[in-house]
């Protein structure tokens, strides 16, 4: 059963929306740092603003919060590093996810004087989905036993393979929702994931971990990252680096 849809209860108009593309820093950490920074521009803004981020992003280890408190943890990071996946703590929920190059990252910010942030994983979730639907693949919402960092707004494909993990943290400040769309086919990601999951005790079945190269054609792939874009923005967005954005919105107060 689907879920209730955004487009059923539209959010209000948004006076503000900007777009920042470009490559992750390579060190996780400055990466974090960015995010956090994003966060804290939104926070002191008296005008509802959206931030679309997307980039293609480093090899890179994202534990949850909750992968932190697990016993095991010290033994995922530890193989994260051998693996060549630096590990990082991420802002979102859910559990760890192992991205690289092969991937996209595609998260929405929102000022806190928005509608109900909660509606902003409803809202990305039917967006991506009505997306892949366009592009002719029987995409569907919802979580498939065994995903990775399950979650009821996952979409996989004719309920076999997962290929957009959707996670949201929502601060007092902002609210952050996070994407990651499995591009390309990517087996060392499959096998670093279940060498973590092991680790840090969770289950996981690898036939549910999939990617978009093996359901569509070369030339719809190479437009994803436009199609990305207008799926994720209403209208106009104004085009920025991260500099750009702090200096369009101001200081943030200390």
């Amino acid at each position: 059963m689907r879920h209730t849809s955004w487009v059923h209860s539209p959010p209000a108009p948004l006076a503000e929306q900007y777009l920042v593309t470009g490559e992750a820093p390579l060190d996780p950490v400055a990466d974090r740092a960015d995010v956090t920074r994003l966060l804290r521009l939104l926070a002191v803004r008296e005008t509802p603003t959206r931030v679309i981020r997307m980039y293609r992003p480093s090899p890179v280890a994202a534990f949850s919060g909750s992968d932190s408190n697990r016993p095991g943890f010290p033994d995922a990071e530890a193989t994260a590093r051998e693996r060549g996946f630096p590990p990082v703590v991420r802002p979102a929920g859910g559990k760890a996810v192992v991205y690289d190059p092969s991937c996209l990252i595609a998260e929405v910010f929102r000022s806190p004087r928005q509608p109900d942030p909660r509606l902003d994983f409803e809202e990305v979730a039917d967006r991506l989905h009505e997306l892949l639907r366009g592009l002719g693949l029987d995409a569907r919402i919802g979580e498939l036993a065994g995903e990775f960092c399950p979650g009821r707004h996952s979409i996989n494909v004719a309920g076999r393979r997962k290929v957009v993990g959707i996670a949201q943290r929502i601060y007092r400040t902002a609210s952050l929702t996070s994407s990651v769309v499995m591009v390309r086919h990517a087996p060392h990601l499959r096998d670093v994931t279940a060498a973590l999951y092991a680790r840090l005790g969770y289950p996981w079945e690898e036939s549910t971990f999939g990617s978009l190269e093996d359901e569509l054609p070369g030339h719809l792939l190479a437009d994803l990252p436009d199609l990305l874009i207008a799926a994720l923005t209403d209208g106009p967005a104004t085009p920025c680096s991260l500099d750009d954005l702090e200096a369009l919105l101001g200081q943030p107060e200390a």
